[in-house]
Protein backbone atom coordinates (compact mmCIF):
# COMPACT_ATOMS: atom_id res chain seq x y z
CA UNK A 1 0.00 0.00 0.00
CA UNK A 2 3.31 2.36 0.75
CA UNK A 3 3.54 2.13 -3.23
CA UNK A 4 -0.02 2.70 -4.29
CA UNK A 5 -0.10 5.91 -2.00
CA UNK A 6 3.62 6.98 -3.31
CA UNK A 7 2.54 6.82 -6.42
CA UNK A 8 -0.43 8.65 -5.98
CA UNK A 9 1.44 11.92 -4.58
CA UNK A 10 4.19 11.62 -6.90
CA UNK A 11 2.14 11.66 -10.15
CA UNK A 12 -0.01 14.80 -8.70
CA UNK A 13 3.11 16.19 -7.05
CA UNK A 14 1.15 17.03 -3.79
CA UNK A 15 4.77 17.45 -1.49
CA UNK A 16 6.45 19.20 -4.38
CA UNK A 17 8.25 21.72 -2.27
CA UNK A 18 7.14 20.30 1.04
CA UNK A 19 9.42 20.95 4.55
CA UNK A 20 6.92 21.24 6.91
CA UNK A 21 4.03 18.77 6.48
CA UNK A 22 1.01 19.15 8.93
CA UNK A 23 -1.62 15.84 8.89
CA UNK A 24 -5.58 16.47 9.79
CA UNK A 25 -5.40 13.98 12.48
CA UNK A 26 -8.99 13.02 13.94
CA UNK A 27 -7.29 9.29 15.71
CA UNK A 28 -10.07 7.51 13.09
CA UNK A 29 -8.57 4.73 11.36
CA UNK A 30 -8.41 6.95 7.84
CA UNK A 31 -6.09 9.68 9.40
CA UNK A 32 -4.25 7.37 11.29
CA UNK A 33 -3.28 5.14 8.35
CA UNK A 34 -2.44 8.83 6.96
CA UNK A 35 -0.09 9.20 9.68
CA UNK A 36 1.81 6.48 9.73
CA UNK A 37 2.08 6.32 5.68
CA UNK A 38 3.30 10.13 5.53
CA UNK A 39 6.04 9.22 8.98
CA UNK A 40 7.19 6.36 6.76
CA UNK A 41 7.35 7.48 3.28
CA UNK A 42 8.59 10.62 4.16
CA UNK A 43 11.03 10.67 6.84
CA UNK A 44 12.63 13.90 5.68
CA UNK A 45 9.58 16.17 6.32
CA UNK A 46 8.84 17.67 9.39
CA UNK A 47 5.77 15.95 10.45
CA UNK A 48 3.02 17.40 12.53
CA UNK A 49 -0.34 15.69 14.06
CA UNK A 50 -3.38 18.41 14.39
CA UNK A 51 -5.99 17.17 16.18
CA UNK A 52 -9.26 19.66 16.13
CA UNK A 53 -11.17 19.65 18.91
CA UNK A 54 -14.70 20.39 18.15
CA UNK A 55 -15.57 20.82 21.98
CA UNK A 56 -18.30 17.51 22.46
CA UNK A 57 -18.69 15.09 25.17
CA UNK A 58 -16.29 12.55 24.26
CA UNK A 59 -13.58 15.28 22.78
CA UNK A 60 -11.39 15.15 25.46
CA UNK A 61 -11.12 11.12 25.83
CA UNK A 62 -10.99 11.31 21.45
CA UNK A 63 -8.16 13.87 22.04
CA UNK A 64 -6.04 11.75 24.55
CA UNK A 65 -6.24 8.56 22.39
CA UNK A 66 -5.53 10.37 19.26
CA UNK A 67 -2.29 11.65 20.95
CA UNK A 68 -1.49 8.49 22.37
CA UNK A 69 -1.44 7.07 18.63
CA UNK A 70 0.44 10.22 17.42
CA UNK A 71 2.87 9.25 20.37
CA UNK A 72 3.76 5.87 19.20
CA UNK A 73 4.41 6.82 15.89
CA UNK A 74 7.00 9.32 16.82
CA UNK A 75 4.79 12.22 15.53
CA UNK A 76 4.44 15.34 17.08
CA UNK A 77 0.77 16.32 17.98
CA UNK A 78 -1.00 19.64 18.58
CA UNK A 79 -4.39 19.69 19.77
CA UNK A 80 -6.37 23.01 18.29
CA UNK A 81 -10.04 24.15 19.31
CA UNK A 82 -12.82 24.58 16.64
CA UNK A 83 -15.95 26.82 17.85
CA UNK A 84 -18.67 25.41 16.09
CA UNK A 85 -21.44 28.21 15.52
CA UNK A 86 -24.35 25.97 14.42
CA UNK A 87 -26.35 27.89 11.60
CA UNK A 88 -28.99 27.28 9.20
CA UNK A 89 -27.21 24.91 7.35
CA UNK A 90 -26.92 22.58 10.11
CA UNK A 91 -24.52 20.92 12.63
CA UNK A 92 -22.32 19.06 9.77
CA UNK A 93 -21.84 22.03 7.71
CA UNK A 94 -21.21 24.35 10.59
CA UNK A 95 -18.84 22.11 12.01
CA UNK A 96 -16.78 21.35 8.74
CA UNK A 97 -16.73 25.37 8.24
CA UNK A 98 -14.87 25.66 12.29
CA UNK A 99 -12.75 23.04 11.64
CA UNK A 100 -11.47 24.27 8.29
CA UNK A 101 -10.98 27.82 10.05
CA UNK A 102 -8.89 25.50 12.90
CA UNK A 103 -6.52 23.80 10.28
CA UNK A 104 -6.11 27.60 8.98
CA UNK A 105 -5.14 29.19 12.25
CA UNK A 106 -2.95 25.93 12.91
CA UNK A 107 -1.08 26.27 9.44
CA UNK A 108 -0.37 29.80 9.61
CA UNK A 109 0.84 29.45 13.04
CA UNK A 110 2.77 26.02 12.72
CA UNK A 111 4.04 27.68 8.97
CA UNK A 112 2.76 24.53 7.45
CA UNK A 113 3.89 24.36 3.42
CA UNK A 114 0.91 21.63 3.39
CA UNK A 115 -1.44 19.77 5.23
CA UNK A 116 -2.42 16.00 4.11
CA UNK A 117 -5.90 15.12 5.11
CA UNK A 118 -7.31 11.47 5.20
CA UNK A 119 -10.10 11.39 2.91
CA UNK A 120 -10.64 8.02 0.89
CA UNK A 121 -12.39 7.21 -2.29
CA UNK A 122 -15.37 6.27 0.29
CA UNK A 123 -15.22 10.10 1.47
CA UNK A 124 -15.23 11.08 -2.28
CA UNK A 125 -18.24 8.56 -3.41
CA UNK A 126 -20.32 9.92 -0.22
CA UNK A 127 -19.82 13.32 -0.59
CA UNK A 128 -20.72 13.10 -4.45
CA UNK A 129 -24.15 11.68 -3.49
CA UNK A 130 -24.81 14.48 -0.60
CA UNK A 131 -24.08 16.81 -2.90
CA UNK A 132 -26.23 15.41 -5.65
CA UNK A 133 -29.28 15.65 -3.57
CA UNK A 134 -28.42 19.28 -2.59
CA UNK A 135 -28.69 19.95 -6.67
CA UNK A 136 -24.87 20.56 -6.40
CA UNK A 137 -23.14 21.38 -9.65
CA UNK A 138 -20.27 20.15 -11.42
CA UNK A 139 -17.63 21.86 -8.86
CA UNK A 140 -19.92 20.24 -5.73
CA UNK A 141 -19.79 16.45 -8.29
CA UNK A 142 -16.30 16.64 -8.87
CA UNK A 143 -15.66 16.56 -5.27
CA UNK A 144 -12.61 16.19 -2.65
CA UNK A 145 -9.64 16.96 -5.35
CA UNK A 146 -6.52 15.73 -4.65
CA UNK A 147 -5.11 19.20 -4.28
CA UNK A 148 -5.98 22.68 -3.73
CA UNK A 149 -5.07 25.79 -1.97
CA UNK A 150 -5.76 25.97 1.76
CA UNK A 151 -4.65 29.26 2.37
CA UNK A 152 -1.74 32.03 0.92
CA UNK A 153 1.18 29.14 0.62
CA UNK A 154 0.06 26.58 2.00
CA UNK A 155 -1.81 23.53 -0.10
CA UNK A 156 -4.14 21.14 1.24
CA UNK A 157 -3.74 17.92 0.08
CA UNK A 158 -5.45 14.40 0.07
CA UNK A 159 -3.14 11.50 -0.42
CA UNK A 160 -5.76 8.48 0.38
CA UNK A 161 -8.01 9.06 -2.26
CA UNK A 162 -6.87 5.82 -4.13
CA UNK A 163 -7.82 3.78 -1.21
CA UNK A 164 -10.82 2.64 0.35
CA UNK A 165 -11.94 2.40 3.41
CA UNK A 166 -11.11 -1.35 4.35
CA UNK A 167 -7.90 -0.73 2.92
CA UNK A 168 -7.11 1.94 5.68
CA UNK A 169 -8.46 0.10 8.20
CA UNK A 170 -6.50 -3.00 7.35
CA UNK A 171 -3.24 -0.83 7.15
CA UNK A 172 -3.99 -0.17 10.86
CA UNK A 173 -4.54 -3.56 12.04
CA UNK A 174 -1.33 -4.65 10.21
CA UNK A 175 0.73 -2.08 12.18
CA UNK A 176 -0.59 -2.70 15.27
CA UNK A 177 -3.02 0.53 15.59
CA UNK A 178 -6.04 0.65 17.08
CA UNK A 179 -7.74 3.80 15.59
CA UNK A 180 -10.26 5.79 17.59
CA UNK A 181 -13.75 5.14 17.25
CA UNK A 182 -15.62 8.23 16.96
CA UNK A 183 -19.22 8.24 18.42
CA UNK A 184 -20.11 10.63 15.87
CA UNK A 185 -19.75 7.84 12.70
CA UNK A 186 -22.74 6.64 14.52
CA UNK A 187 -25.15 9.61 14.56
CA UNK A 188 -28.25 8.22 12.40
CA UNK A 189 -29.60 12.38 12.11
CA UNK A 190 -26.48 12.77 10.18
CA UNK A 191 -26.87 13.48 5.98
CA UNK A 192 -23.35 11.47 5.51
CA UNK A 193 -24.04 8.93 8.43
CA UNK A 194 -27.05 7.95 6.24
CA UNK A 195 -25.46 7.59 2.93
CA UNK A 196 -22.56 5.71 4.29
CA UNK A 197 -24.78 3.27 6.55
CA UNK A 198 -28.19 3.13 4.17
CA UNK A 199 -27.58 4.69 1.07
CA UNK A 200 -24.16 3.21 -0.24
CA UNK A 201 -24.82 -0.33 1.07
CA UNK A 202 -28.25 -0.53 -1.30
CA UNK A 203 -26.30 0.63 -4.16
CA UNK A 204 -23.27 -2.01 -3.43
CA UNK A 205 -25.91 -4.65 -3.46
CA UNK A 206 -27.72 -2.93 -6.82
CA UNK A 207 -23.90 -3.28 -8.45
CA UNK A 208 -20.89 -4.31 -6.33
CA UNK A 209 -17.90 -1.77 -6.61
CA UNK A 210 -20.78 1.24 -6.29
CA UNK A 211 -18.58 3.01 -3.88
CA UNK A 212 -15.64 3.06 -6.27
CA UNK A 213 -17.24 3.56 -9.28
CA UNK A 214 -18.91 6.68 -7.80
CA UNK A 215 -15.60 8.20 -6.44
CA UNK A 216 -14.31 7.66 -10.15
CA UNK A 217 -16.93 9.72 -11.65
CA UNK A 218 -16.04 12.41 -9.13
CA UNK A 219 -12.19 12.20 -10.37
CA UNK A 220 -13.39 12.28 -14.34
CA UNK A 221 -16.08 15.44 -13.55
CA UNK A 222 -13.07 17.09 -11.61
CA UNK A 223 -11.22 16.32 -15.16
CA UNK A 224 -13.89 18.28 -16.87
CA UNK A 225 -13.63 21.13 -14.24
CA UNK A 226 -10.25 22.01 -14.69
CA UNK A 227 -10.79 22.38 -18.39
CA UNK A 228 -13.68 24.29 -17.79
CA UNK A 229 -11.57 26.64 -15.67
CA UNK A 230 -8.66 27.28 -18.08
CA UNK A 231 -11.25 27.76 -20.83
CA UNK A 232 -12.04 30.54 -18.32
CA UNK A 233 -8.60 31.16 -17.58
CA UNK A 234 -8.15 32.45 -20.99
CA UNK A 235 -11.53 33.95 -21.60
CA UNK A 236 -10.59 36.32 -18.92
CA UNK A 237 -7.10 36.66 -20.82
CA UNK A 238 -8.64 37.56 -24.15
CA UNK A 239 -11.09 39.47 -22.68
CA UNK A 240 -9.66 42.75 -22.37
CA UNK A 241 -11.15 45.06 -19.61
CA UNK A 242 -13.19 42.27 -18.23
CA UNK A 243 -12.04 42.67 -14.93
CA UNK A 244 -10.47 45.35 -12.76
CA UNK A 245 -9.55 44.68 -9.13
CA UNK A 246 -8.35 47.09 -6.51
CA UNK A 247 -7.05 45.59 -2.87
CA UNK A 248 -10.66 45.19 -1.75
CA UNK A 249 -12.76 45.40 -4.96
CA UNK A 250 -13.90 43.65 -8.31
CA UNK A 251 -15.49 45.30 -11.00
CA UNK A 252 -16.80 43.13 -14.03
CA UNK A 253 -17.65 44.33 -17.39
CA UNK A 254 -21.18 43.92 -17.42
CA UNK A 255 -21.84 43.69 -20.87
CA UNK A 256 -18.78 41.26 -21.95
CA UNK A 257 -19.46 39.21 -19.17
CA UNK A 258 -23.14 38.49 -20.57
CA UNK A 259 -21.74 37.83 -24.16
CA UNK A 260 -20.05 34.72 -22.53
CA UNK A 261 -21.60 31.11 -22.09
CA UNK A 262 -23.24 31.34 -18.80
CA UNK A 263 -20.65 27.93 -17.43
CA UNK A 264 -17.64 30.22 -18.33
CA UNK A 265 -18.59 34.01 -17.23
CA UNK A 266 -19.73 31.85 -13.58
CA UNK A 267 -15.69 30.19 -13.39
CA UNK A 268 -14.35 34.00 -14.00
CA UNK A 269 -16.41 35.79 -11.16
CA UNK A 270 -15.34 32.63 -8.79
CA UNK A 271 -12.16 32.90 -10.05
CA UNK A 272 -12.11 36.33 -9.97
CA UNK A 273 -13.68 36.56 -6.24
CA UNK A 274 -11.74 34.56 -4.35
CA UNK A 275 -8.99 36.78 -3.28
CA UNK A 276 -11.60 39.07 -1.68
CA UNK A 277 -12.56 35.87 0.36
CA UNK A 278 -8.97 34.54 1.29
CA UNK A 279 -9.12 32.40 -1.60
CA UNK A 280 -12.18 30.55 -0.61
CA UNK A 281 -14.81 29.91 -3.88
CA UNK A 282 -18.23 31.84 -3.61
CA UNK A 283 -21.58 29.67 -3.13
CA UNK A 284 -23.83 29.45 -6.11
CA UNK A 285 -26.56 31.95 -5.10
CA UNK A 286 -23.72 34.28 -4.47
CA UNK A 287 -22.66 34.13 -8.35
CA UNK A 288 -26.27 34.16 -9.56
CA UNK A 289 -26.18 37.65 -8.11
CA UNK A 290 -23.38 39.40 -9.32
CA UNK A 291 -24.05 37.25 -13.18
CA UNK A 292 -27.47 38.93 -12.77
CA UNK A 293 -25.95 42.10 -12.47
CA UNK A 294 -27.81 42.66 -9.14
CA UNK A 295 -26.69 44.92 -6.47
CA UNK A 296 -26.85 43.89 -2.63
CA UNK A 297 -25.51 41.45 -0.26
CA UNK A 298 -24.22 38.14 -1.06
CA UNK A 299 -25.04 34.86 -0.06
CA UNK A 300 -22.61 33.52 2.29
CA UNK A 301 -20.20 35.81 1.96
CA UNK A 302 -18.88 39.64 3.23
CA UNK A 303 -19.21 40.46 -0.16
CA UNK A 304 -22.01 42.89 -1.47
CA UNK A 305 -22.08 44.20 -5.02
CA UNK A 306 -23.74 47.41 -6.69
CA UNK A 307 -24.32 48.71 -10.42
CA UNK A 308 -21.87 51.54 -11.00
CA UNK A 309 -22.75 52.13 -15.07
CA UNK A 310 -21.68 49.45 -17.44
CA UNK A 311 -20.20 47.27 -14.32
CA UNK A 312 -21.33 45.55 -11.32
CA UNK A 313 -18.65 46.27 -8.20
CA UNK A 314 -18.29 43.51 -5.51
CA UNK A 315 -17.10 45.34 -2.58
CA UNK A 316 -15.48 43.66 0.55
CA UNK A 317 -16.49 44.13 3.95
CA UNK A 318 -13.41 45.88 4.52
CA UNK A 319 -13.75 48.45 2.19
CA UNK A 320 -16.37 50.51 3.79
CA UNK A 321 -14.10 50.12 7.21
CA UNK A 322 -10.96 50.72 5.31
CA UNK A 323 -12.96 54.41 4.42
CA UNK A 324 -14.17 54.99 8.08
CA UNK A 325 -10.67 54.25 10.03
CA UNK A 326 -8.51 56.29 7.65
CA UNK A 327 -6.68 58.15 10.59
CA UNK A 328 -3.86 60.45 10.71
CA UNK A 329 -1.46 56.96 10.10
CA UNK A 330 -2.15 57.68 6.77
CA UNK A 331 -1.44 61.35 6.65
CA UNK A 332 2.07 61.56 4.74
CA UNK A 333 4.14 65.01 4.98
CA UNK A 334 5.62 66.00 2.01
CA UNK A 335 8.65 68.19 1.68
CA UNK A 336 9.98 70.26 -1.25
CA UNK A 337 11.39 67.64 -3.55
CA UNK A 338 10.49 64.28 -4.25
CA UNK A 339 8.78 62.20 -2.21
CA UNK A 340 7.21 58.85 -2.58
CA UNK A 341 3.90 57.60 -1.39
CA UNK A 342 0.44 55.88 -2.18
CA UNK A 343 1.85 54.35 -5.28
CA UNK A 344 2.91 58.17 -6.55
CA UNK A 345 5.55 60.64 -6.91
CA UNK A 346 5.18 63.91 -5.44
CA UNK A 347 7.28 66.66 -6.39
CA UNK A 348 6.99 69.81 -4.59
CA UNK A 349 8.79 72.65 -5.63
CA UNK A 350 11.47 74.54 -3.84
CA UNK A 351 9.24 78.09 -4.61
CA UNK A 352 6.45 76.12 -1.99
CA UNK A 353 8.92 76.74 0.87
CA UNK A 354 7.22 78.12 3.65
CA UNK A 355 4.15 76.09 3.18
CA UNK A 356 3.10 72.73 4.74
CA UNK A 357 2.32 69.90 2.70
CA UNK A 358 0.87 66.66 3.06
CA UNK A 359 -0.97 63.97 1.19
CA UNK A 360 -3.99 61.01 2.63
CA UNK A 361 -6.71 59.10 1.33
CA UNK A 362 -9.82 61.46 0.68
CA UNK A 363 -12.37 61.65 3.34
CA UNK A 364 -16.05 62.23 3.49
CA UNK A 365 -16.55 66.02 4.01
CA UNK A 366 -12.84 67.02 2.24
CA UNK A 367 -13.90 70.45 -0.08
CA UNK A 368 -11.92 72.88 -1.73
CA UNK A 369 -11.83 75.77 0.05
CA UNK A 370 -14.77 78.33 -0.63
CA UNK A 371 -16.72 75.21 -2.09
CA UNK A 372 -19.95 73.72 -0.74
CA UNK A 373 -19.94 70.53 -3.04
CA UNK A 374 -17.72 68.10 -1.03
CA UNK A 375 -14.73 66.26 -3.27
CA UNK A 376 -16.43 62.83 -3.42
CA UNK A 377 -19.63 64.43 -4.67
CA UNK A 378 -17.53 66.50 -7.47
CA UNK A 379 -15.82 63.39 -8.17
CA UNK A 380 -19.43 61.62 -8.60
CA UNK A 381 -20.45 64.33 -10.35
CA UNK A 382 -17.48 63.86 -12.95
CA UNK A 383 -18.80 59.68 -13.19
CA UNK A 384 -15.84 59.02 -11.64
CA UNK A 385 -16.51 55.22 -10.67
CA UNK A 386 -17.03 54.46 -6.82
CA UNK A 387 -14.25 52.01 -6.18
CA UNK A 388 -11.81 54.83 -7.94
CA UNK A 389 -13.86 57.73 -5.60
CA UNK A 390 -12.90 55.38 -2.39
CA UNK A 391 -9.26 54.87 -3.13
CA UNK A 392 -9.00 58.85 -4.38
CA UNK A 393 -5.90 60.84 -2.74
CA UNK A 394 -6.16 64.31 -1.53
CA UNK A 395 -3.33 67.10 -0.98
CA UNK A 396 -2.71 69.22 1.50
CA UNK A 397 -1.14 72.69 1.67
CA UNK A 398 -1.35 74.76 4.45
CA UNK A 399 -4.18 71.60 6.12
CA UNK A 400 -6.36 72.77 3.11
CA UNK A 401 -7.26 70.70 0.35
CA UNK A 402 -5.44 71.60 -3.17
CA UNK A 403 -5.49 68.27 -5.52
CA UNK A 404 -7.42 65.33 -5.15
CA UNK A 405 -5.74 62.33 -7.75
CA UNK A 406 -6.28 59.08 -7.92
CA UNK A 407 -6.45 56.14 -10.42
CA UNK A 408 -9.16 56.40 -13.17
CA UNK A 409 -9.27 59.97 -13.48
CA UNK A 410 -6.98 63.06 -14.19
CA UNK A 411 -6.31 64.74 -10.92
CA UNK A 412 -8.12 67.76 -10.16
CA UNK A 413 -7.00 71.44 -8.22
CA UNK A 414 -8.37 74.07 -6.53
CA UNK A 415 -8.09 76.25 -9.18
CA UNK A 416 -5.19 78.01 -7.73
CA UNK A 417 -2.28 78.66 -10.70
CA UNK A 418 0.38 79.45 -8.02
CA UNK A 419 0.16 75.61 -6.82
CA UNK A 420 3.91 74.51 -7.45
CA UNK A 421 3.67 70.87 -7.93
CA UNK A 422 3.41 67.64 -10.24
CA UNK A 423 1.88 64.65 -8.97
CA UNK A 424 3.39 60.97 -10.93
CA UNK A 425 1.74 57.55 -10.86
CA UNK A 426 4.58 55.11 -10.34
CA UNK A 427 4.82 52.54 -12.87
CA UNK A 428 4.33 48.72 -11.93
Amino acid sequence: MEHEVAAFVDARQLLVNCRRLGVGFSGGPDSAALLLLMHTLYPRLDIIACHVDHGQEHSASTAKRASEIAESAGVPFERVSARVVVADKGWEASARQARFEAFRSFVAEANIDVLALGHTADDRAETLLFNLIRGAGLDGLSTMRPSRQLRRGTQLVRPLLGLSRRQTLDYCQRNGIAPVDDPMNKDMTLSRNQIRSMVLPVLESVRQGATERIARTAQLLDEDRQCLDEFARQALEDSSGLVESGTEWVAFDYSVLTTLPKSIAARIVRLTLGPLLDDQMPNAQALATVLAGHGGSLAGTRLTSRREGGHVVVLSAKHESMLSERSEADHIELTPGSTTSFGYNFVVSESEQGHRFAVRPLRRGDRFSGRSRTLLAMLARRDVALRYRQQALVVLRDGEPVVVCGDGFDSVTNGDDSLQMSIDPLLN
